[in-house]
């Protein structure tokens, strides 16, 4: 009788897991705001659909979406994951962190987890103001002000926050989601200024650690979104 209650139960067991579906991000295929939720659901063990689509058919989807008025505030990303449909790129990104534990350990790793996710998206912010800063179609001169300003001043910051005997922010097997977060922007950075971390030997080092993870894969084939212009 015990063993047929096991046996039971793994049978039940392998048939829920077999059926889970997987999650689906709706989003550009492009390294933008999709990118880091893909990395995060990635390194959460959240298996995810993010295929590369042309700009075209996904700007229909979201056509459709938006007709339908399933999107709380009419815009991307959306994640759908277990029946439930999730917007605001933060929000997705802290559910994914949520379910796989990469919010930290303890607080004092929660805190440092949520700075760099703030850092990051203010990174990301700074880029988007770069990047539509364009006179007569050029934004050349809005990126040189960012990388030589702006950028290198939070670079120090970030530069500081960072141990000298390791790479990650994070000791042990599991990355912040504010690194992976952050290492996602700033690959976007080097997209565009492929010298941008040279002065910066810790936070380059960073990078180079977490862009050989197996969770960053996904990058390649994918468009960059910011770019220079003119």
């Amino acid at each position: 009788m015990h063993q047929w209650l096991l046996l039971s139960f793994f049978v039940f067991s392998m048939a829920s897991s077999s059926t889970s579906a997987a999650g689906t991000l709706h989003y550009w295929s492009m390294k933008a705001r999709g990118y880091p939720i893909a990395v995060i659901a990635k390194a959460a063990g959240v298996e995810l659909n993010w295929p590369i689509e042309s700009e075209e058919v996904c700007d229909r989807r979201l056509e459709e979406h938006q007709a339908a008025g399933i999107l709380t505030f009419n815009q991307w990303p959306m994640l759908e994951l277990d029946g439930k449909r999730i917007v605001q790129s933060g929000a997705i990104m802290r559910l994914l962190a949520r379910r796989g534990g990469l919010s930290g350990d303890d607080e004092d790793e929660f805190v440092l987890s949520e700075t760099l996710m703030c850092e990051a998206e203010d990174i990301f912010q700074a880029m988007a103001r770069a990047h539509y800063d364009q006179k007569e179609g050029s934004n050349q001169a809005a990126w040189d002000k960012f990388f030589s300003n702006w950028f290198r001043k939070h670079c120090g910051y970030l530069e500081s926050l960072l141990p000298v005997d390791r790479p990650f922010f994070k000791s042990g097997p599991k990355r912040l989601t504010g690194g992976l977060y952050l290492a996602c922007v700033l690959d976007s950075c080097l997209d565009i200024e492929p010298k941008s971390l040279d002065d910066f030997p810790k936070l380059k080092r960073f990078e180079e650690a977490m862009i050989a993870l197996p969770e960053f894969a996904l990058r390649e084939g994918r468009d960059i979104y910011f770019k220079r212009l003119g």
